[in-house]
């Protein structure tokens, strides 16, 4: 069991400001594998980028290292990525972005944005929900202007995620 349990107080500062709105099995997943990272380091102390490297991994898989994308797959996967994460940035009420990779995963992802919540939210205003999907389209609209309307598959499988999203929130469609 990991030394800094999820629900003691002992917690590290970096796994606190890591673990917001995590269920309490994966903010514990997340403790232990943070502390195998530092463990392979031999560190006697997780850091901020243990905690970083265990949420990756749990959240998004393996790198891929095995998958190699051609430098035009990368640079549309970048222009991808730093959509949603440009979207992020300019709407209210959205999540702040902690990172973007365009390191394959083992989740099929061939990039990723990962966001922080800076706390616990419970209730959303519409607006709210609006701008967390035109966050999830914001790859998709990076691709549109980019490359002039030519949109890869990756951008296409988005509205899935975009569709699971306001079905889960129902809010989203109460909303309009």
């Amino acid at each position: 069991m990991c030394k800094n349990h999820p629900r003691s107080k002992s917690r590290s500062r970096s796994h606190r400001r890591h673990d917001d709105g995590l269920h309490w099995r994966r903010s514990r997943q997340s403790c232990e594998r943070a502390a195998v990272v530092a463990t392979r380091r031999n560190s006697a102390q997780v850091t901020f980028e243990d905690v970083t490297v265990a949420l990756e991994r749990i959240v998004a898989g393996l790198e891929k290292k095995s998958r190699i994308l051609t430098p035009p797959e990368r640079r549309r996967v970048a222009y991808h990525e730093i959509g949603h994460a440009l979207v992020a940035a300019s709407l209210p009420g959205v999540d702040p972005v902690l990172k973007v990779s365009i390191i394959p995963r083992g989740i099929g992802a061939l990039g990723y944005t990962i966001q922080h919540p800076t706390e616990d939210r419970f209730v959303l205003a519409a607006s709210e929900l609006r701008n967390r999907i035109a966050v999830l389209m914001g790859g998709r609209a990076a691709e549109v202007l980019i490359f002039e309307g030519d949109i890869s598959t990756g951008a296409a499988g988005r509205s899935s995620t975009r569709d699971r999203y306001r079905h889960r929130n129902g809010d989203a469609i109460r909303h309009g």
